[in-house]
């Protein structure tokens, strides 16, 4: 068989594992629906279709907090190539397809970057399935930025690496444009984990090569290249994206508390072994999984699973045990990672945060990335030298194999003990009030299987001696298939397609014309209450219940407005968080009439609260799929553009808050930061929308004030009868301007010119990088 026949087969494998795991999501059948894929990616790829299929550039999302830039948040992946495969014409099964490319693209990454690496074919297999279908790739299935900046990192480091060693130019082009995707795509700690193992490895390369300061600091310095030169190809979403954040509640910093949220415990660890041993996924009911108290107010992990498969963890610690070639980078790479996922675990955290280096990312268990890319890239590499009749591996595998059985069976043994019970409670922190009878038997079910799997493991390599190396190649494929298979339905769990076809009852109650009023989901805000703690109860039924409620932002995928949701990703502008806040404060202070205000300044028609829990009929699999939790209850139709009837001075939250609790305002008040004036009458008598942008006919009978009930940007520009016109900041979180007496149209228009620089910038250092990769230098 040829080399490419060979290759092409190796790639027919990753395209027919993942089909045979996820056969349900790519015919259509079922869908994942876990975490951010139905609360967010669901709606937000949904406007964004919507969008573009209507003819108009995504500068501006007007579906979300009163309108939120759209293209300049990298969340929602607008320059990003593969996100485009939305505009299919069945948007709900693209999108599901979505993340099952990526795990495709992932193990064949991994494969043609063990494959540079001179891995044989069997190795680099056996090493990129893992990576493709591991249990970190899963859990990512629901965390779409980051499984898709996931994917392209073995490209980077293959194009990189060979830049390091052969000096092409086309390599260096490779690399910085890989490293590029991963920019558009906008999670920077997946990005930034890359290029902190570059940069080891570019030192790991040049002490191996030169062992002088200068040839370690020229490979740093190539690092240095490709990264500038990738931030150049993702110009087109960087530039904007430093901008726009700059004008979020990110860029204030975040609290620590939410800075360190998703710690990795150190007891993780022990699941790149036994892929159970925190528990079982919590998505649909947190009962199984009892590490929840090492999360502390999360109580579940941020990652699902962390474990690649006992094969080539056993292998790499084998391969550090032989003290193979790069047991040093990997041990590096392994050890840094750990170190920045334990997160409150260590002091490190805290001693960044307070000297003001990481205050606006969150989640360190982010960084269990590069442990998890460290154990298959050296345990592939341990792997390639067992099969190469490497006898130093083969014992130390032997060794590791035997010491976990051994653990696994004793543990198992142990918890058919009386004695297992107190100590379970004790390890994982478990409240003596809290049942625990599901839990003991699924643990003690736990042990056995990771008994069995390691023991399988053990002949497996016991077997390699006597066995044909395709034979047994066969049964290690088969074995990798099994282990991780079986986890693949747990970590990405799904449901029938008909959870987003069908949309629920509570939808069909909304007037068919949507665009000029929003909702509010106050039911959100009421987390402790009785009836939120029923339906947010660890259920079977607890994703259909959540969908029936409509709940932020879920909405905007059947054309309702949201506002006043809180802020799902730290990505809204600061006068939105402001006014949410105020919002609270003014809830929390039971204010007279704050609701009716809030309302009229927020052109909402619909409220959403919790109603009591009623009866419904289960279907045939026992699942709630009708229960209502949620009704909305219609008010005062609210416009969106209005003339303030009283004009009050309110130069913060706080004033704002302060005055609405003293005093019972109109429903048209409008409080700006100075220059309050008696205003006069005005009649808004014609309004055309569209998605960057606003036309609105009035009339006033003197000096008014025109309120738009639409969050200000500085890219607005506000024009009256052709003429610029100041947009003033009102009521904390929209903007108004002042009209003279008289008929005139006031038009608004959003566009974002930085992402036309950024654009062409993209396109300059594209067309460089093509140059570069054309030529035979």
């Amino acid at each position: 068989m040829s080399e490419r026949r060979k290759d092409a087969t190796a790639i027919a494998i990753f395209a027919a594992v993942p089909a045979l795991l996820f056969f349900d999501i790519l015919f259509g059948i079922n869908a994942f629906f876990t975490r951010d894929v139905f609360h967010y990616y669901f709606p937000a790829k949904k406007i964004l279709r919507e969008i573009v299929l209507g003819g108009h550039f995504p500068y501006w999302n007007p579906w979300f907090g009163a309108g939120q830039p759209l293209a300049a948040n990298p969340e929602h992946e607008v320059f990003y190539p593969l996100t485009w495969l939305i505009l299919l014409p069945d948007y709900i099964h693209a999108l599901q397809l979505l993340p099952l490319i990526h795990v495709f693209i992932a193990s064949v990454a991994m494969y043609a970057l063990l494959r540079s690496m001179e891995l044989s074919r069997p190795a680099a297999v056996l090493g990129a399935l893992p990576f493709g279908i591991g249990g970190l790739a899963i859990s990512m299935m629901s965390l779409f930025p980051c499984l898709f900046s996931y994917a392209w990192i073995p490209l980077t480091c293959l194009f990189t690496r060979r830049y390091l060693l052969h000096r092409r130019l086309r390599d260096l082009a490779l690399a910085a444009f890989f490293l590029g995707i991963q920019l558009l795509v906008g999670e920077p700690t997946t990005a930034f984990q890359t290029g902190v193992i570059l940069g080891m490895y570019a030192i790991y390369r040049g002490v191996q090569d030169q062992r002088t300061v200068p040839g370690i600091a020229r490979r740093v310095g190539i690092i240095g290249v490709i990264s500038i030169l990738a931030l150049c190809v993702a110009a087109v979403q960087v530039i904007p994206t430093i901008d726009h954040f700059g004008q979020t509640s990110r860029a204030r910093g975040i609290d620590f508390e939410n800075v360190s949220q998703w710690s990795t415990p150190f007891l993780r660890l022990g699941e790149l072994v036994y892929p159970n041993l925190l528990g079982h996924n919590p998505a649909q009911d947190h009962s199984r999984y009892w590490a929840a108290a090492l999360y502390g107010e999360t109580r579940v992990p941020f990652y699902f699973s962390i474990y690649s498969g006992l094969l080539l963890t056993v292998l790499a610690f084998a391969g550090l045990l032989a003290r193979t070639r790069g047991a040093g980078l990997a041990l590096t790479i392994a050890g840094t990672a750990i170190i920045a996922a334990a997160g409150v675990h260590t002091p490190l955290l805290r001693w960044l945060y307070d000297a003001g280096v990481l205050r606006t990312i969150r989640y360190p268990e982010k960084f269990v990335l590069m442990l998890v890319i460290a154990i298959i890239v050296f345990g592939a590499h341990a792997l390639d030298r067992l099969l190469a009749g490497d006898a130093r591996i083969r014992k130390f595998a032997l060794v590791v194999a035997i010491a976990i059985s051994a653990i696994a069976a004793a543990i198992a043994v142990f918890s058919l003990t009386s004695a297992y019970e107190p100590a379970f409670r004790s390890i994982w922190s478990i409240r003596p009030t809290r049942v625990i009878d599901e839990m003991l038997p699924l643990s003690r079910q736990g042990w056995l299987i990771a008994t069995g799997r390691c023991l399988l493991l053990l002949l497996l390599l016991a077997s390699l001696k006597h066995l044909r190396r395709s034979l047994w190649f066969t049964l290690a494929g088969l074995f990798l298939l099994v282990d991780l298979g079986t986890l693949a339905a747990e970590v990405a769990p799904r449901v029938p397609i008909e959870f987003y076809r069908e949309a629920p009852a509570v939808e069909r109650k909304f007037p068919q014309e949507r665009d000029d009023f929003r909702i509010f989901h106050i039911a959100s805000w009421a987390g402790m209450s009785n009836s939120a703690a029923f339906y947010r109860r660890p259920d079977p039924n607890r994703y259909w219940v959540l969908r029936n409620a409509l709940p932020p932002l879920t909405p905007v995928a059947h054309r309702l407005r949201v506002v006043l949701s809180g802020d799902f990703d730290l990505t809204e502008l600061v006068a939105t968080d402001e006014f949410t806040k105020a919002a609270w404060k003014l809830e929390k202070n039971r204010s007279s009439n704050w609701l009716n205000v809030v309302a009229a300044m927020s052109n909402i028609r619909y409220i959403g609260i919790y109603q009591r829990p009623e009866k419904a009929l289960a279907d045939a699999h026992g699942i709630l799929r009708n229960i209502q939790p949620v009704k909305f209850v219609e008010g005062a139709h609210h416009p969106r553009y209005y003339f303030a009837s009283e004009m009050e001075i309110a130069s913060n939250v706080d004033e704002f808050v302060r005055k609405l609790n003293a005093k019972r305002y109109s429903l048209q008040v409008a409080f700006v930061g100075s220059d309050a004036f008696a205003p006069a009458r005005g009649t808004v008598r014609k309004v055309d929308e569209w998605t960057n942008g606003a036309r609105i006919d009035v009339d006033a009978a003197g000096r008014a004030f025109l309120v738009m009930s639409v969050t200000p940007h500085k890219y607005w520009s506000i024009t009256i009868d052709g003429q610029p016109a100041t947009a003033i900041v009102t009521n904390i979180g929209y903007q108004g301007v002042v009209v003279p007496a008289g008929r005139h149209v006031v038009e608004m228009r959003y566009r974002n010119p930085l992402i036309a620089i950024g654009g062409a910038l993209s396109i300059v250092t594209l067309l460089a990088l093509l140059l570069l990769s054309s030529r035979a230098w």
